[in-house]
């Protein structure tokens, strides 16, 4: 994610002096008052206060310090079964958290949780696409890891490359003892580390690390990668089950259930017990003196959030980017609190503590589409389009950017970037029941009904899209059907988003002036334009 743009207080400032410097050279051929002194002086004073503004803004919105970056991604073979899958990742990902553990605050280690989010996962068995994949997102220095399993002998190959040079610094192959993930990744670490002449710390194994609980932190950190929550919520139980002392694999349970509750809502369904589970287990990790970390901190100032407890989401929010000034998900979650509480952190606005976490990880989904969010509804489309345009030049075939911006073609009724956008996202994901609502809202609009009767069904039929009930309430009764309109708008209504859901509401509405004996709504709705 680049960086590199024009503050806007400079541009500001700029725009001033020229204006007046500007009225000034005007005055001084057509004012017999401003003589040659006065001139002199009145742009010696200007020329002063413009330089002293730039070097102002400048040191206060200046791009970042550039920080060296590394990561340790597994390339995957097709002759490791899924069963041991696992271990490439366990020990990939803990190798990075020691390289973490020992590098300085100028060099910047990926965790497998950042470069997993916009790689293909069809393509991680060629290093090819891997290299191309780890300039994408601004890496210097990538490791790359495999395992080789055999009868006689398990090995682990590792080939250190220098991105910037394109040369193949070193390749090793280390023994490697099935299960011990905690050895093999030390191993790679430590060999990693030589070459930047750094020493690893002194091996050990944790008391309470096991191939059972390392497994289930493996694929519990996948899961969450891939935003699949109710599969990380089981496979980090079984984690927490073998060692509920183990602090990563609390933390994980919780935000895995925290995660899960808002896809909940999302979808209309109560989350509310997975919410109150999360922060419990979090509570219960702080009351343990030194055991919280910062992403336990994190998870709780979500929480808070999600309760609009702002004053205790800020607190802990501060504590989590204090023990870790390189907590992504705490900085892109501090951004929704209000614009005067960012100054606590040493920023002014929302978009500059995103665009700080875009810095730290170019792999951020989430913070590049809240990026163009804020934009857009800021009115600068044109930039929202560029931030989605990044996020699509790591991975082309990220279906939240294109439904972003095939919403954005949907609004201003741009007929060929609809279809462009969204034959693009159904020839990637064919059940994608959003694509289909969105289709459904384009075409609604257009006032092409039963075009988008049928939209709206198939968003129901794949997964039961929430909001295309109110459309097809809407649908069914300006055609007539009043009792299928109530069944859509009492749907809607059972799959309320929170209290503050206004779909919810405006079915309410609708379904309170047809069930009245004396409901003219039909009537009404039947012989206007639909338009929502």
């Amino acid at each position: 994610m680049s960086t590199n743009y024009v503050p806007i207080s400079f541009t500001y400032s700029t725009i001033v002096f020229l204006f007046i410097l500007f009225l000034l050279i005007y005055l001084r051929f057509t004012s017999v008052y401003l003589h040659k002194k006065v001139f002199k002086t009145a742009l010696f004073v200007i020329l002063s206060a413009y330089f002293c503004v730039s070097i102002l803004s400048f040191l206060l919105e200046r791009p970042e310090a550039k920080k060296c970056r590394i990561a340790v991604i597994p390339l995957y073979t097709f002759d490791i079964d899924e069963n041991n899958q696992w271990q490439l990742w366990a020990l990939s990902e803990q190798a990075n958290r020691c390289l973490i553990e020992r590098f300085s605050a100028d060099t910047l280690v990926y965790p497998l949780s950042w470069t997993w989010q916009t790689s293909d996962r069809d393509s991680v068995y060629d290093v090819e696409y891997l290299l191309k994949y780890s300039r994408r997102i601004a890496l210097d220095y990538v490791a790359f890891s495999s395992l080789k399993l055999t009868a006689s002998d398990d090995s682990c190959q590792v080939h250190l490359i220098d991105l910037k040079n394109s040369i193949k610094i070193s390749s090793f192959s280390l023994p490697f003892s099935q299960g011990d993930i905690s050895a093999g990744s030390h191993l790679i670490a430590g060999n990693i580390l030589r070459f930047f002449n750094r020493q690893v710390a002194a091996s050990h194994t944790s008391p309470s690390s096991s191939p059972r609980l390392d497994r289930a932190i493996a694929e519990t950190e996948q899961l969450l990668a891939e935003r699949r929550f109710a599969d990380a919520i089981k496979s980090a139980e079984a984690g927490f089950a073998l060692d509920s002392a183990n602090v990563h694999i609390r933390n994980l349970l919780a935000r895995a259930n925290l995660d899960y509750s808002v896809e909940l809502e999302h979808k209309g369904k109560p989350g509310s017990l997975h919410r109150l589970l999360a922060v419990k287990i979090c509570e219960r990790t702080i009351r343990v003196p030194g055991m919280a970390n910062s992403a336990t901190f994190e998870i709780v100032g979500k929480y808070f959030l999600l309760k609009k407890m702002w004053g205790k989401a800020e607190s802990y929010l501060k504590k989590a980017i204090d023990a870790d000034a390189n907590n992504v998900e705490a900085y892109l979650t501090y951004a929704n609190l209000h614009r005067s509480r960012m100054k606590n952190i040493g920023f002014k606005t929302e978009e500059q503590v995103m665009r700080h976490a875009l810095f730290l990880n170019p792999c951020y989904v989430e913070a590049y589409l809240r990026l163009a969010d804020l934009l857009y509804f800021s009115k600068l489309p044109e930039r929202a389009e560029k931030v989605l345009d990044e996020l699509l030049s790591i991975n082309p075939s990220l279906v939240d950017a294109l439904l972003f911006l095939g919403k954005m073609a949907v609004a201003e009724n741009d007929i060929h970037n609809v279809i462009r956008i969204y034959n693009r996202i159904l020839e990637i994901d064919p059940a994608n029941e959003i694509a289909h609502y969105n289709l459904g809202v384009y075409y609604f609009n257009l006032g092409q009904i039963d075009t988008a009767e049928r939209f709206f069904n198939r968003a129901v039929q794949l997964g039961n899209h929430v909001d295309s009930h109110l459309y097809l309430g809407h649908i069914y009764l300006s055609q007539g059907k009043k009792d299928l309109a109530i069944e859509e708008y009492r749907i809607r209504i059972r799959l309320k988003k929170g209290p503050d859901d206004p779909y919810a509401d405006e079915a309410r509405k609708h379904l309170y002036a047809l069930t009245r004996p004396d409901s003219s709504e039909i009537n009404f709705l039947s012989n206007k334009k639909l338009k929502f």
